[in-house]
């Protein structure tokens, strides 16, 4: 609905579309979710909102999973997009521990 109503201008509409896309991707299409999840995130890091940008990297990175076959390819650049957030946002804590996790799983 929000995607045909606002379909000339939806960038201020991505987060939601992001999250309704993403809620209904398993099962289903995982391409749109996660465009939809990355323009999301690329947004709210362009605004300095990194913790949003974060959980829209995030949402992206599960909406992914349910792909057959999986992108390992595109699943590294997210990762690599979420490590560059929470480095951006300064997180600390267990945020740092996922920074060491994306890390080793790029390096695979």
């Amino acid at each position: 609905m929000i995607e045909t109503l606002y379909a000339s201008k939806l960038e201020p509409h991505l987060g939601q579309l992001a999250y309704h896309f993403c809620e209904a991707a398993p099962g289903g299409d995982v391409d749109k979710p996660v465009g939809y999840a990355e323009r999301a995130a690329e947004r709210a890091n362009a605004s300095l909102a990194f913790e949003e940008a974060a959980s829209h990297t995030e949402r992206a990175l599960t909406a992914l999973e349910a792909r057959e076959p999986a992108d390992e390819t595109r699943r590294c650049e997210l990762l690599l997009v979420l490590a560059a957030t929470l480095l951006l946002g300064r997180y600390t804590g267990y945020r740092l521990l996922e920074l060491y996790r994306f890390r080793v799983l790029a390096r695979e």
